[in-house]
């Protein structure tokens, strides 16, 4: 997960919404959150991830992470503690189940197609 991380994924998290994604870029994000859960549901078999997470809520963590600014080595090294714990508390070890509901994938893509329902609706002209 760390290479995953440092290869840039949840890199492009603080750009949901601020553009209208191509059929391309959908059908490709819709290919990694495949692949995402096949290896989510393959470490959750394992036993080596708690089982109630999705790949929705590993994207939201990242993306959490991700938001933190990396200026300087400090901030950096802040990240890399910040996605340390974040991968522990996935670990599945003896947790309490964590508060319903789960993040789902349309939850993600949403937040990408905002900007797309919001242009979409007619503006009312002011009184």
């Amino acid at each position: 997960m760390y290479d995953a991380f440092d290869a840039g994924l949840g890199a492009f998290a603080h750009l949901a919404g601020t553009f209208e994604p191509t059929d391309e870029l959908l059908a490709l994000a819709d290919r990694a959150h495949d692949a995402i859960n096949r290896l989510l549901a393959w470490t959750q078999t394992s036993g080596a991830v708690r089982d109630d997470i999705t790949a929705a809520d590993l994207l939201i963590l990242l993306g959490q992470v991700r938001a933190i600014p990396v200026s300087s080595p400090d901030l950096a090294a802040l990240q890399q503690r910040s996605l340390a714990l974040a991968l522990q508390a996935v670990q599945a070890t003896n947790h309490d189940a964590l508060p319903e509901p789960s993040a789902t994938w349309e939850d993600i893509k949403g937040r990408w197609l905002a900007q797309q329902t919001v242009a979409a609706q007619p503006h009312k002209a002011l009184p």
